[in-house]
């Protein structure tokens, strides 16, 4: 290149205002640029505190760890820098990922930094990757609430349903049998519980009663609910009268006020608090089927005891 050129060349870069660029090749290799992730020592990494997934597995911890000690940690996570506090950064997701680093006793983690990130991009990712609870959903959307956002808000921020927010801020405020069946994983699933406190709703007592014999489930609890249904709407039907005398024609057919058509009859049997399965034919005369939690089985009538009839 002649002197002229170069001397136009530099004239150019200066008026470009390209010298306070620098090593431009240098730039070009940076983790940004070129899209890989950086390579973050873990003592720069702390957790965020508001992060909706609270409970980790620490088996499952302990299997990851021993992967990335033989193979290393095949997806980056994401961190943001911490804006308050300090120099460092906090964690987007990847908060089991980095726990599972450091059980494997590494020093870095490959990391992705993206600095617009909210938690409701962190309740999102999980909720698709199913790795949250319906307890740690219930929590964030007690905080949402509790800042003053309306459940369609929420659904709509989190590509889900109103109703679907409504069944797991129901979790918030569980009645007490309720809320100890969901405590003991017995009751797991949302929509059966959510249809649930419903049932309580309408009879606490016969709801418990049934609680203490039952499997919960979606199937089992919509049998409860028609049983409810029915019987109130049993309960409300008027008594129809003969005009002529203000009696019913014929009281044989008279059905009383608070008739029962499908009973729920509470018994105890071995120790046990159940309920009589009077539509199942038994094997054998003197014996009759019971359901004691989950378990149904066949036993003797005079073993059996009467409890309570809702």
């Amino acid at each position: 290149m002649s002197k002229a050129s170069s001397r136009s060349s530099s004239a150019a870069s200066s008026t470009l205002g390209l010298d306070g660029l620098g090593d431009l090749s240098a730039l070009l290799e940076t983790p940004v640029a070129n899209g890989r992730p950086l390579e973050l020592k873990l003592e720069e990494i702390t957790e965020d505190p508001h992060q909706p997934r609270v409970e980790f597995d620490e088996e499952s911890l302990a299997e990851l760890a021993e992967s990335i000690r033989e193979r290393g940690v095949k997806t980056p996570i994401s961190v943001r820098p911490v804006k308050k506090g300090g120099a460092g950064y906090m964690i987007n997701h990847g908060a089991r990922r980095f726990r599972a680093s450091r059980l494997a006793g590494l020093e870095s983690i490959p990391a992705y930094v993206d600095d617009d990130y909210t938690d409701e991009d962190q309740i999102i990712e999980n909720i698709h990757r199913d790795a949250l609870r319906p307890r740690e959903i219930a929590d964030y959307i007690g905080r949402k609430l509790a800042q003053g956002k309306a459940q369609k808000d929420i659904a709509k921020g989190l590509g889900k349903s109103k109703g679907w927010v409504s069944q797991h801020a129901v979790l918030l405020d569980l009645p007490g049998p309720i809320a100890a069946a969901f405590s003991e994983g017995r009751a797991t699933d949302v929509t059966a519980i959510y249809e649930l406190v419903n049932c309580h709703k309408e009879d606490p007592e016969g709801t418990e009663s049934w609680m203490a014999a039952q499997e919960i489930s979606r199937g089992t609890v919509k049998q409860l609910k028609e049983y409810i249904a029915t019987r109130e709407k049993t309960r409300g039907a008027p008594t129809k009268f003969s005009k002529a005398d203000g009696r019913h024609p014929n009281p044989d057919e008279a059905a009383p006020a608070g008739t029962l058509r499908k009973p729920l009859i509470g018994v105890e049997c071995e120790q046990k608090k159940g309920t009589l399965l009077y539509t199942r034919r038994p094997t054998k005369s003197g014996y009759a089927w019971v359901r004691l939690h989950n378990t149904e089985k066949e036993v003797k009538i005079d073993k059996i005891k009467l409890i309570s009839l809702s």
